[in-house]
């Protein structure tokens, strides 16, 4: 990581004595990307011409002696992310938006060298019957509407075609990413009828994680 200190001096017009130091420091990623640190405002005193040299030079190595342990931090903190015991997982939806958000997320992950345990499915839907496919379940509910007979019936059936199309879309996406990554480890956790906010769901999710 490197990083970079942006410093303008400007004169005081109230002050002809009073020297104005505003600056940026920035810190360069390991994506190299500029992130803005912190904003800089000084006020130095001027008390001849090499007094002004100096009092810039102990600014720039106040901030420097500041931010380098920073700059520090983070490359121990990158070298550790690459350790063999560190481990990513990523998560994604059985949605075309998410998947390509993994897969870019997985690939960069590989290409920076780090640890990279598997991709987690998540909330991919399933069926309680799932032999009934969606055109058998809509050409029943249209019989029973055409004959005027038991609607909840046919209202239900109508459900459950909308359920198995999600359900065969949601595992064409799955599989088509695990085709894509066949040497990255994937996992399905199937969607849950209700939303995981105690330790039971947790410790269930945990389940399906392992079996």
């Amino acid at each position: 990581m490197h990083g970079q200190i942006d410093a303008v001096l400007h004169h005081d017009p109230a002050n002809c004595n009073k020297l104005i130091v505003t600056g940026t420091l920035t810190a360069e990623t390991p994506e190299e990307t500029q992130v803005p640190v912190k904003k800089i405002v000084a006020a130095l005193t001027i008390n001849g011409g090499a007094q002004v040299l100096t009092d810039v030079q102990t600014f720039v190595a106040a901030f420097d002696t500041l931010f380098g342990g920073f700059r520090q931090r983070a490359e121990q903190t990158v070298a550790l992310l690459r350790e063999p015991h560190t481990a990513f997982l990523v998560v994604a939806s059985p949605q075309n938006d998410a998947l390509r958000e993994a897969s870019y997320f997985a690939e960069r992950l590989r290409a920076e060298g780090m640890p990279l345990a598997g991709v987690v499915l998540n909330r991919v839907t399933n069926a309680q019957a799932p032999d009934l496919s969606a055109e058998r379940s809509l050409a029943a509910a249209e019989k029973l509407e055409e004959a005027d007979k038991s609607p909840l019936t046919a209202a239900v059936l109508r459900l459950h075609a909308d359920k198995m199309q999600q359900v065969v879309g949601d595992h064409k996406r799955a599989d088509r990413f695990r085709r894509g990554h066949r040497a990255i480890r994937t996992v399905e956790v199937p969607a849950l009828p209700d939303d995981v906010h105690d330790l039971t769901g947790l410790r269930q999710i945990g389940d399906l994680l392992t079996a």
